[in-house]
């Protein structure tokens, strides 16, 4: 069985399409999620690196897929995100051609993240990515992003899930008060220990 190590990870390349994706068949952790949901922020909080992902004040500006590498022998992947009102129609009705052909690719290979806001209910872009991905015999895992601005009470309503979250694997994560990483990391782990699914 592989080790996988969480101490190093370095940015690899932005790539568009299939024949400029990395070579090595290693197995990949894709974030994805919402615009202003906070993939950036919560890559450099994981992995202590204040630039190892580019944060903006504008949301969307990731418009590529972008690779990393964990330690030796794994990946992870920051998608391009979904929802942005100031992005035209036909880029947001694209976004789920991007996440397709890339699931298709490396379908057996992904353990795949959803980030939610957590102040929000899961937006139906957030739960039909869920049931989609579903649908193609995976199990998201789901990470509620923002928690350190939730009231306690606001936080045990994270666990009534609405149906489409039932099966799923959820983390709380802060950024802020750096809760949630090593629940984060365990659950990546044991997905890679027992099998991607």
């Amino acid at each position: 069985m592989a080790e996988y190590s969480f101490d190093r990870c370095k940015f690899l390349l932005s790539v568009a399409k299939a024949p400029h994706y990395p070579k090595e068949d290693f197995p990949i952790i894709v974030f994805a999620g919402r615009s202003n949901v906070g993939k950036s922020s919560l890559i450099n909080h994981m992995f202590s690196k204040k630039n190892l992902a580019q944060t903006s004040s504008t949301p969307g500006k990731t418009a590529l897929i972008n690779y990393f590498l964990i330690g030796d022998n794994l990946y992870l992947v920051d998608l391009p995100g979904y929802g942005f009102a100031r992005k035209s129609k036909r880029e947001q009705n694209s976004w789920k051609d991007w996440i397709s052909h890339f699931i298709e690719e490396k379908l057996d290979k992904i353990i795949f993240a959803v980030l939610v806001d957590s102040r929000h209910p899961p937006f139906p872009k957030d739960l039909e990515l869920i049931a989609w991905l579903k649908a193609q015999g995976k199990k998201p895992l789901v990470v509620f992003t923002k928690t350190d601005k939730l009231k306690r009470t606001e936080k045990k309503k994270l666990k009534e899930l609405p149906e489409q979250l039932e099966g799923c694997k959820t983390v709380l994560y802060s950024t802020k008060n750096y809760s949630g990483k090593k629940l984060l990391i365990n659950a990546i782990k044991e997905i890679l220990d027992h099998g991607i699914a």
